[in-house]
């Protein structure tokens, strides 16, 4: 997956510079943000993404290929855009708002006619062919969520996998902070604002006094160069990343809305896109969706920030920053140059919630010793962690085809015919036979 991403970034510049660039797209593959969905396991969007990003690269030639009527770049367009779909819906969702807007966006720049309305519908129609096997798996779930919009705003996820935003150093891995946080959530019912404003005093009351500056630099992929404390030199640097980061941002910007070729209206839409998501997004309090919506446009802000926007004559192409190119791969160096029992370094980037069970914890089990048990009781004592273990006891036994039976605490079993035992303690499995 991280392969097709690095292959798809590829494609784009090679489209825009005619140059094959090599170590730069393998860096993109591994930066901050791509590193972020595989760490969540969100591995629909990771699939996703490599054809997100093709599909970028195929709408470079949209127009020309529309005005031309040419049937195979419509094939394999409707191809990748159908396997988003089946995919990761909800991803396609946004996605297919972009194309939308980046389509009227041709239409009001007089790039397309609409007297090939014959292809719009043929386009339509292969795209419905090549996505009905996803009709009940895809698209009746994400009409569900849509209706459940409102549901979906309750989820508390942000609170752990949107910490980043504030550097690598904050409460989140403060287990009292997070108790105290939730208690805030579910009981004292703070608004948007008293909620972030409760954040914020909470980590001024615990000494970490940037976090506010690390906002700017954690946005743009570089939160692990923050920290939560430090001094007036460490301040004045992170200060002048984030000015630096905002003026080349800024800078591109103009430049897209000023000279809005084929290329730029599809940077144009994507940020349109976003910023309209974002907003609904926002004022119904769903912050895990905003964070979501943030991943699957990064790519906007990774091609507006990590590269200068040249004009030559009637054509423009894209210069590699490769100051911050080089600060952006240094990522993968710094996260996974400690072990820590495979979490990595220790910040706030999603790793795992509770390193203990990790760290603490061996999850090896003999499979020698339970292959010829008939039946196999599971004892534990009922608590959130020996729940995650338990589960994976009965992940292995079901996996083997072993039956087996469980209790909590000093329950008694309902099955007393068993000739086998896992019991599980602080820090193994004790596998025992009658």
């Amino acid at each position: 997956m991280l392969s097709l991403i690095s292959i798809s970034f590829n494609f784009i510049f090679f489209k825009i510079n005619k140059v094959n660039y090599y170590l730069i797209p393998i860096g993109f593959s591994l930066s901050f943000w791509c590193l972020y969905i595989f760490e969540i396991q969100a591995l629909r969007h990771l699939c996703s993404l490599g054809l997100f990003i093709s599909s970028i690269g195929l709408l470079y030639d949209f127009n020309i290929n529309f005005n031309k009527k040419k049937i195979k770049y419509f094939l394999i367009l409707i191809f990748v855009e159908s396997s988003i779909f089946l995919i990761y819906s909800e991803f396609f969702l946004f996605n297919a708002l972009f194309l939308l807007i980046y389509f009227l966006l041709l239409i009001f720049k007089k790039k397309i006619s609409l007297k090939n309305y014959k292809i719009i519908l043929t386009i339509i129609l292969c795209f419905l062919i090549l996505s009905f096997p996803g009709y009940k798996s895809n698209l009746l779930p994400l009409i569900n969520n849509i209706k459940n919009f409102k549901d979906l705003s309750g989820l508390d996820f942000w609170g752990y996998y949107g910490a980043f935003i504030l550097g690598k150093n904050n409460l989140v891995n403060n287990s009292d902070f997070v108790e105290n946080l939730k208690y805030q959530i579910h009981y004292n019912n703070l608004d948007s604002y008293n909620l972030f404003l409760y954040i914020i005093k909470s980590h001024f009351l615990n000494n970490y006094n940037l976090i506010l500056i690390n906002i700017i630099p954690s946005f743009f992929g570089f939160y692990f160069l923050t920290a939560g404390s430090g001094g007036l030199l460490f301040a004045f640097l992170i200060v002048a990343i984030s000015i630096y980061l905002i003026i080349k941002f800024s800078k591109n910007l103009y430049f897209i809305f000023k000279y809005s070729n084929s290329f730029h209206l599809i940077l144009i839409s994507l940020f349109v896109t976003w910023i309209s998501c974002s907003v609904i997004l926002l004022v119904n309090s769903s912050y895990w969706g905003l964070i979501k919506l943030y991943f699957y446009f990064f790519i906007f802000f990774l091609l507006t920030t990590f590269f200068i926007f040249k004009k030559n004559k009637r054509n423009f192409y894209l210069s590699p920053n490769l100051l911050l190119i080089f600060l952006l791969m240094l990522f993968p160096f710094y996260k996974y140059s400690q072990y820590n029992s495979g979490i990595g370094r220790k910040d706030s980037f999603p790793s795992i919630l509770n390193s203990s069970l990790k760290n603490d914890f061996n999850w090896f089990i003999d499979r020698n010793k339970i292959k010829y048990c008939n039946n196999t009781l599971i004892e534990s004592k009922l608590n959130k962690e020996n729940l995650v273990k338990v589960y994976y006891v009965k992940l292995i036994l079901a996996h083997d085809k072993l039956n087996y039976n469980y209790y909590f605490d000093k329950e008694k079993s309902s099955n007393n015919f068993y000739d086998c035992s896992i019991a599980v303690s602080d820090s193994y499995f004790v596998v025992s036979k009658k």
